[in-house]
C-alpha cells in the first residue's frame, strides 16, 4: 500500500469507512420507515383510506424498501472492502454508486421538468445538487482508496 492520501482530515481509507458507516446506519433507519410505511399501507382499512391508485403506491413502497435494502448491503460491502482491503468489493461498490449518481442526474432533470412552481424548482435543484456532490465526493474517495490499494 502507498502512503495515504489526506482529504481535509482524513485518510482515503477512513473516509471510505465513515462512508461505509453513515450508508449502514441510514439504511438501518430506513428500512425501519418504510417497514412501517408499507405495513401502514397494507393493513389500512380501505374504508379510512380512498387512494384509487393503493396499488400502485404500494408497489412503490416494495420497491423503495428492496433498494435501501441494498443499499443496506452494499454499505456492508464497502465496509468490508476496506477493513480487508479488497479491491473487488470496492469496485462493486463503485459500480453500485455510479448507477446511483446516473439515477439521481436522470430523477433531477425530470422533476424540474415536471415542476412549474418557482419555489418547489429552486428546492429541488438545490436538494438535488447536494444530494448528487454529496454521492459524487464519495464516489471519488472511494475511487482514491482504490487507487491507493493498488
Amino acid at each position: 500500500m502507498t502512503d495515504e492520501c489526506f482529504i481535509c482530515c482524513c485518510g482515503a481509507s477512513t473516509w471510505t469507512k465513515i462512508i461505509a458507516w453513515f450508508q449502514i446506519v441510514g439504511n438501518i433507519i430506513l428500512v425501519i420507515f418504510h417497514s412501517i410505511n408499507l405495513h401502514s399501507l397494507t393493513t389500512a382499512n380501505p374504508d379510512q383510506i380512498d387512494i384509487p391508485t393503493k396499488d400502485a403506491i404500494i408497489a412503490a413502497a416494495e420497491i423503495t424498501l428492496v433498494l435501501v435494502i441494498l443499499g443496506f448491503i452494499m454499505g456492508i460491502i464497502l465496509l468490508r472492502g476496506s477493513n480487508q482491503q479488497r479491491v473487488g468489493f470496492l469496485l462493486a461498490w463503485l459500480i453500485y454508486d455510479g448507477a446511483a449518481i446516473l439515477t439521481s442526474i436522470v430523477s433531477l432533470i425530470i422533476n424540474i421538468i415536471n415542476y412549474s412552481d418557482d419555489s418547489s424548482i429552486g428546492l429541488i435543484l438545490g436538494s438535488g445538487i447536494v444530494g448528487i456532490a454529496i454521492d459524487a465526493f464519495c464516489f471519488v474517495i472511494v475511487f482514491i482508496h482504490v487507487k491507493e490499494i493498488r
